[in-house]
């Protein structure tokens, strides 16, 4: 029964990286307060706390990037001129999103089955 309750565990710190399209920074508070508020959270539940929660800060210093490129795009200062830049840069983000989202599925799946997941591009902070 215990392992059952590490990957339900596991499965909900990942899914709550969702709430981050509904509230602000939501990605990384979230799981961060769910990881944080287990009673006793098993080496299981650990890893998959610190790889969404690393994943996620990662994911928004990509955006921030991206966000700034595409200010600069729109502004047409440096880069690229133009409408080329802002549909690059927009693209960009939007790739990012939909792969934020498909790799958030992915690893609450992998969690909920009992598997270890790293997630792929995610910067370690939190070791």
């Amino acid at each position: 029964m215990q392992k059952n309750s590490e990957q339900t565990n596991s499965f909900l710190i990942h899914i709550s990286a969702l709430a981050g399209y509904f509230i602000p920074l939501g990605s990384i508070i979230i799981p961060l307060i769910l990881w944080k508020t287990l009673k006793n959270p098993s080496s299981f539940t650990e890893h998959h706390a610190k790889e969404a929660v690393n994943f996620n800060l990662s994911i928004c210093i990509y955006e921030l990037i991206l966000a700034g490129f595409l200010l600069i795009s729109v502004l047409g200062i440096v880069l690229f001129f133009g409408i080329f830049g802002v549909a690059l840069f927009g693209l960009s983000i939007a790739i990012l999103e939909l792969s934020k989202l498909a790799l958030i599925i992915i690893a609450s799946l992998k969690a909920q089955n009992g598997e270890a997941y790293t997630y792929p591009f995610s910067i370690n902070f939190i070791k």
